[in-house]
């Protein structure tokens, strides 16, 4: 029976053993097993579309029926030229208004008269064009020295310039026919402007009227006069004020008859304390004896403040500005400065004027004086007429 038991424990051993080996198999078995189900499921579906296939192929069918038969068009559908070129067209049109009216929003400098009499309420003395451009030609500048630019009128008494600097004398000596003007002044918002050259043409037409005229150079930081006039600048106002010169030594004589300058001398550390002196009135008030007129070439008003004490001291002040470049905020800020040192404003010179641009309206009336007058010849009936 031991023995018995034995064989039997040993070989329930034996099938424990062949159990945990099976056990190992068997989990290698499933997913092969799954595996090969599923293949055969798909091997059944693919020979069950295959029959259906071969079933189905030989047999004709067609479910394409024909609904309206295709009529050629007469003409091209794509591409419409009128249709695009009218929408080109408008499209043009609307772009190009959109454009000009941006721009003109942008645009916040003085163009015209009109422009500088709505935002500056000031009355407008005249408009010169630049030095050199007859109506509707390029305008461009009498060659490019400095003497022949400043003194265009002088150098040429026909042109339109000239007129128009004749022009604006005339509506300032009319402006105080009571009381005739003495001293005034001659500034701008900015530099680079024209005052200085407005100042010289001025003088030249006033100087042509018949009076003795002085043009002062005040402008103590960057002077132009002498080298316009070519006069020495050894001494000038800042050696009278100082006490270094007299006025006959520092009044120079020019070409131009019945006008006289006076440069402005040696630089001063200090400008506008020496325009703030009271030597500085008495020179002035000395040179108002022996001149009937006086202009006095300032700085500009937004640079310093000069121009308000210079305004105080004369009898009015002209404002230049330059067509196209200074700007409606500059304009007004030199206007609120004069108005606040209580400088009387005679009016405004718009400079650097193209007569050629329709937008001015002057292109038609300039075009017939120029042609008029001094054109067709200079006899002395002409000039007379014109």
């Amino acid at each position: 029976l031991l023995d018995n038991e034995h064989a039997l424990k040993a070989l329930m051993e034996q099938q424990k053993n062949e159990a945990i080996e099976l056990s190992k198999i068997e989990v290698e078995y499933k997913p092969l097993q799954r595996a090969s189900d599923q293949e055969e499921k798909m091997y059944g579906i693919i020979a069950a579309r295959q029959k259906e296939i071969d079933i189905t192929g030989p047999m004709k069918t067609n479910n394409v029926r024909v609904l309206e038969r295709a009529i050629v068009p007469g003409v091209p559908v794509r591409p419409k030229p009128i249709q695009n070129l009218l929408l080109g067209l408008m499209l043009g049109i609307g772009t190009g208004i959109a454009l000009a009216f941006a721009i003109e929003a942008l645009d916040n400098t003085l163009k015209t008269q009109q422009d500088v009499e709505q935002f500056l309420g000031t009355p407008v003395l005249g408009l010169v064009p630049i030095i050199g451009a007859a109506p509707g030609a390029e305008s461009v500048q009498v060659g490019d020295n400095l003497r022949e630019r400043d003194l265009g009128v002088f150098l040429d008494p026909k042109s339109v310039a000239a007129e128009c600097c004749r022009s604006i004398r005339t509506n300032i000596l009319f402006m105080s026919p009571d009381r005739p003007l003495k001293i005034m002044v001659v500034t701008s918002p900015s530099p680079q402007e024209g005052k200085t050259t407005t100042a010289i043409n001025l003088g030249v037409t006033m100087a042509e009227a018949g009076g003795r005229v002085l043009i002062v150079d005040t402008d103590m930081r960057r002077p132009r006069l002498h080298r316009s006039f070519g006069v020495p600048n050894q001494t000038g106002i800042s050696s009278v004020i100082v006490g270094k010169a007299t006025l006959a030594e520092a009044i120079k004589r020019t070409d131009v008859p019945n006008l006289d300058v006076l440069p402005c001398g040696p630089v001063p550390p200090n400008p506008s304390e020496l325009l703030h002196t009271s030597r500085f009135g008495v020179v002035l008030a000395d040179c108002a004896k022996l001149y009937d007129r006086i202009i006095l070439d300032s700085p500009p008003t937004s640079a310093v403040t000069d121009p308000a004490v210079l305004g105080n001291l004369a009898d009015g002040v002209v404002l230049v500005i330059k067509a196209g470049e200074t700007t409606r905020e500059a304009a007004m800020h030199a206007r609120r400065q004069l108005h606040t040192a209580k400088a009387r404003l005679f009016g405004v010179v718009v400079n650097a004027i193209d007569f050629s641009n329709p937008a001015y309206g002057y292109e038609y009336y300039y075009r017939n004086y120029y042609r008029y007058g001094y054109t067709y010849g200079n006899g002395p009936d002409q000039k007379a007429t014109s």
